[in-house]
């Protein structure tokens, strides 16, 4: 099978995964994205050689931070939830630094200090983009629709920087970090990403042009910088892909760098849009 033709079946199933969860409901999402968000962990665990050779309490400290993506992830339900399952997430949330640093107590490789803090920036990294885009989600009876939006906007925003950086870039934007970005590309992403923003004004509704199109400027900015903070890891590391796991795309890492940055921003503005109706 040739590479593109790879490319392009592992692209379409994974944007009808994403597609169809958002179309079933919350719960499908929530539960698509908190598997994506283990999954996203664990492959920067990977390159970045979090626990390795660190024995039994690796293993726990990862059981750690994937309980915490969980508890992150599910979060914005807290209110929904029974009693009990409610005290113990935000029991989890609340302790979680403290267990984590007790467990690099007992690693007895040189490296504990510096795997608790890459164990502290994956959860932050990846845990406040799942929950931020769980959080859209649960926002009204319309959650889902404004995140596939979102999903929306981040894709042609891809799609636009790449046709026009390829047709017209001439000037960088990032040389050091990703030396095919330019200028050019990033306001062709932009045009695109605007335009996902006054359809979904058209089909969606639920907020003004302006307010769509503010909306598709952040998710344009902030899918970009979260674009570049995962090539400035990679180039850091020294590695092409997160992972292998979709065939001709690399990691789950590699799938979702910008939504973990485009999230936690669109999730801010929609709060403050709503805060600001009441």
């Amino acid at each position: 099978m040739s590479n593109l033709l790879q490319r392009s079946l592992s692209g379409i199933i994974y944007v009808a995964l994403i597609a169809g969860a958002l179309i079933a409901g919350p719960v499908y999402a929530l539960t698509l994205f908190t598997f994506l968000g283990i999954v996203a962990l664990f492959e920067f665990r990977h390159i970045t050689h979090v626990g390795a050779g660190a024995g039994a309490a690796g293993t726990v400290a990862a059981c750690l931070d994937a309980i915490m993506i969980v508890s992150m992830a599910w979060a914005p339900l807290l209110f929904s939830l029974p009693i009990g399952l409610m005290a113990a997430i935000i029991a989890i949330i609340c302790l979680y630094g403290v267990c984590r640093m007790t467990v690099a107590l007992f690693q007895s490789r040189g490296e504990a200090f510096a795997d608790t803090a890459r164990s502290a920036l994956a959860v932050m990294y990846i845990g406040i983009g799942i929950a931020s885009l769980n959080l859209i989600c649960t926002i009204g009876t319309r959650g889902c629709q404004l995140a596939l939006a979102m999903f929306v906007m981040i894709w042609l925003n891809d799609t636009g920087a790449y046709c026009t950086g390829s047709l017209l870039g001439k000037h960088p934007m990032w040389k050091r970090l990703s030396p095919k970005k330019s200028w050019e590309g990033f306001v062709g992403g932009m045009i695109f990403c605007i335009g996902a923003g006054m359809a979904a004004w058209r089909l969606i509704g639920q907020m003004s042009p302006a307010a769509w199109g503010i909306m598709s400027v952040i998710v344009c900015a902030f899918s970009t910088w979260g674009d570049l903070f995962e090539s400035l890891m990679k180039r850091t590391l020294g590695i092409k892909d997160s992972g292998n796991i979709i065939p001709g795309h690399g990691g789950i890492l590699d799938r979702i760098d910008s939504l973990l940055f485009a999230a936690p921003a669109t999730a801010f503005y929609l709060m403050v849009l709503d805060a600001l109706s009441m």
